[in-house]
């Protein structure tokens, strides 16, 4: 079956080798080779994805990741495909959850360095690009989109490596006319052919071009070029370029490169996108863009992939008048290219701004291209007049720049910027810079770096009633996104949004994935505290356990939010001193995690006071109470005082039905009001209970214990209108 021939490609692919890694990144994906194919076709030969691991991101068992795909589905038959079935293949496994997605666990740890291929076993569907797309699921794989074939629709199919902005003549990158499979191209090696390149109305070639064999193709003879020249014949609407030749053959399938193609506009171009019709003998007729036409070109661009960073790190050193470059602060390389001369009015203000989340702490020119006055090498810090940060550490503005146009004029401008930075706790996403100002065309956006949190929490919510003062938790799940995230001697600070956890509850911590060596787990002050011992060399996880919290009375309803932070997990927090390196850092001292507790309104139970007889329960020193059974726990518990047993009137009228929206409390003057099919009054510390505004006079006055109000058995039956029973033997009041 297909599935069978899978496991055994698996098995002779995913093969670990050990080798030296230099990118930031958590590992670097490619695809070894991108086949050109006709749609609907079972992709041969088969790429294979590659994954090298970086230095210090290992892969730890039981870690995910997914492969979506599109424009190709995976190679199994409809009657074969379980999704929830794994197939286990060497330290990985694997399940085919649709003919579109895979998912993929690690079975035994990877260790950091090592790379290992997955072959892409895949049908492709119809004309255009095939991709693969990784989802790292919180694992050491950057993620990322990559081609995996061209996909065509007949006997051809042509690509342009490139395409470029022009102002007036371009020159056309190479040209790939590729067979879909060997021989499509009849009779190459014995007959001539003929390959036609049009061009739209407005543009003429230029003598020039080139044929190169390649793949399948071992050589190729040029039989003639013809050129037209646009203008000629007043109907004219198109140029068009013929190249005759011929071919001798290989193996596989047939490449022709075409080089030294040029573009000349006329009078009559029209700006915008430029696009070339391939046609010919043979080969599929298709249009593709070669360039654009321009009055202005500038490129602006990151050098290679996003980098990925990490909020809260501070490696940096900006206590003196320098600042320290380091690998954890380096955006992509910014790449600012004139593609049309005098496009950039490079004496005017640039400016690159980020988000409020990024401080900008150095920026230094890797490459100037054309720029006179020795710009190459120079930085924020020792060229002044030319490169500036804004106070707020937001913005960089290029000024002055002179561009070496040459004796010809034709020499165009370019700078690349190196940028290290800062990025605020819990900031998470593409970091986009906006490149615009007085010396641009236009502005442009370009996005320099994929930002992570260093950790990551995960919680269950836990809903509480309304009114209570205590409450345990749920579990706390605390995962380092990248190895060594958890810094070495200093603390983990875990605390809640406007409460604190019990003291008295002893948290129980364990590393339940990883390396990470953690000290004793403490609580003061309402946080938990844990120093960490060892950093992990293995990306770790973090459980706690046997967790309770304080809650105050007065808090609203609502959610709130489990706090993640401490010097631990984030290091680029302002001090309370005067000190040079905070103008690089942040306020934000703490990853949020939504929903760790509720305060909710408790639905009322339907009693006494809401026309339907019921039983409930309270027992002297127990804040347990039972509704029909039900155990109910409140915040407080009854007690003796005086030989009179004292209840919790909030709680009595909750279990009795009264809806507790309906127990209001006046802080001016000390009285709770119950609105039910009575109106209750009673004010702390008085001797009157209003009952319908009837007066009626206690033998003892209504007090406040543990913040709730209380008042003798009797006299709660008699305000709330319901006959009880006392059971000396047990303690236990019960309202009938």
């Amino acid at each position: 079956m297909i599935r069978r021939k899978l496991a055994a490609l698996l098995a002779g692919a995913m093969i670990l080798t050990s080798l030296p890694m230099v990118s930031f990144a958590a590992s670097d994906n490619r695809v070894d080779r991108i086949p050109t194919i006709k749609k609907d076709t079972e992709l041969t030969p088969i790429p294979k994805l590659t994954i090298d691991l970086k230095d210090g991101d290992a892969l730890a068992a039981n870690d995910k990741f997914t492969l979506s795909f599109d424009n190709a589905e995976w190679r199994i038959d409809d009657d074969d495909l379980d999704p929830t079935k794994e197939y286990v293949v060497g330290d990985y496994a694997y399940r085919i959850i649709t003919k579109k997605l895979l998912e993929f666990r690690i079975v035994s740890d990877i260790p950091a360095g090592d790379q290992f291929s997955i072959p892409m076993f895949v049908k492709v569907k119809d004309a255009g690009e095939a991709k693969v797309t990784i989802d790292s699921m919180g694992s050491n794989i950057s993620a990322g989109t990559y081609v995996i074939a061209n996909v065509g629709d007949g006997a051809t199919k042509t690509t342009i490596t490139d395409t470029k902005n022009f102002s007036n003549t371009l020159e056309l990158e190479t040209i790939v006319i590729e067979e879909l499979k060997p021989g499509t191209i009849e009779d190459v090696d014995t007959k001539e052919k003929e390959i036609k390149l049009t061009a739209p109305a407005g543009f003429e070639w230029v003598k020039g071009a080139k044929l190169t064999a390649a793949g399948g193709f071992n050589s190729i003879t040029e039989k003639g070029v013809s050129y037209g020249t646009y203008g000629k014949d007043k109907k004219d609407d198109e140029e068009v370029l013929v190249i005759k030749y011929s071919a001798t053959r290989g193996t596989g399938n047939g490449k022709i490169l075409i080089t030294g193609l040029k573009l000349k506009s006329t009078k009559d171009a029209d700006y915008g996108d430029v696009k070339v019709t391939v046609s010919g003998d043979n080969i599929t007729e298709e249009t593709i863009k070669v360039g654009k036409y321009t009055e202005y070109g500038i490129t602006v661009k990151a050098d290679g992939d996003p980098r990925e960073l990490f909020s809260g790190v501070w490696e940096l050193d900006a206590s003196g008048s320098t600042v320290k470059e380091d690998d954890a602060h380096k955006l992509t390389k910014l790449v600012i290219e004139e593609e049309v001369v005098d496009s950039w009015a490079s004496e005017r203000k640039t400016n690159i701004e980020f988000p409020e989340w990024f401080k900008v702490a150095k920026v230094k020119v890797d490459d100037a291209s054309n720029i006179k006055n020795n710009f190459k090498g120079k930085t924020n810090e020792d060229d002044t007049e030319r490169i500036t940060i804004s106070k707020d550490k937001n913005t960089i503005t290029l000024s002055d720049i002179e561009v070496d146009r040459g004796t010809k004029k034709d020499k165009k401008g370019k700078v690349v910027l190196l940028i290290w930075g800062s990025i605020e706790a819990g900031a998470e996403g593409d970091l986009v810079a906006k490149v615009s100002g007085q010396a641009l065309p236009e502005s442009y956006e370009v996005t320099l770096a994929k930002v992570l949190p260093t950790v990551k929490g995960e919680v269950k919510p836990v809903e509480v009633q309304l009114g209570y003062r205590e409450v345990k938790v749920n579990d706390i799940t605390i995962t380092e996104t990248k190895a060594g995230a958890l810094k070495r001697s200093k603390e983990l600070v875990i605390g809640v949004e406007k409460m604190g956890f019990n003291k008295n509850f002893k948290p129980d911590v364990e590393v339940t994935s990883g390396d990470l060596v953690l000290g004793e787990a403490k609580v003061k002050g309402g946080k938990i505290t844990i120093e960490v011992k060892r950093e992990s060399k293995t990306a770790s996880t973090i459980v706690i356990k046997g967790l309770s919290v304080d809650i105050d009375r007065t808090l609203p309803e609502g959610s709130y939010a489990l706090q993640i932070g401490g010097p631990a997990a984030i290091e680029n927090v302002k001090s309370d001193v005067k000190d040079p390196e905070n103008d690089y850092k942040f306020d934000v001292d703490v990853y949020e995690v939504d929903d760790f507790v509720k305060i909710v309104t408790p639905a009322p139970h339907k009693g006494e006071a809401s026309g339907k007889s019921v039983k409930v329960a309270f027992t002297v020193g127990s804040a347990d109470y039972t509704v029909e059974g039900e155990t109910v726990t409140a915040d407080v518990a009854p007690y003796i005082k005086d030989g009179r047993t004292m209840l919790p009137v909030k709680y009595v009228a909750y279990a009795l039905g009264i809806d507790p929206s309906n127990i209001k409390w006046d802080q001016a003057t000390k009285t709770v009001t119950i609105l039910g099919d009575r109106v209750v009054q009673v004010k702390i510390g008085s001797k009157d209970l209003v009952v319908n505004g009837a007066v009626l006079t206690m033998d003892t006055a209504a007090e406040v214990k543990d913040g709730r109000t209380f008042l003798p058995i009797s006299w709660v039956a008699s305000a709330l209108n319901v006959p009880y029973s006392w059971d000396d033997a047990t303690k236990t009041v019960t309202f009938n």
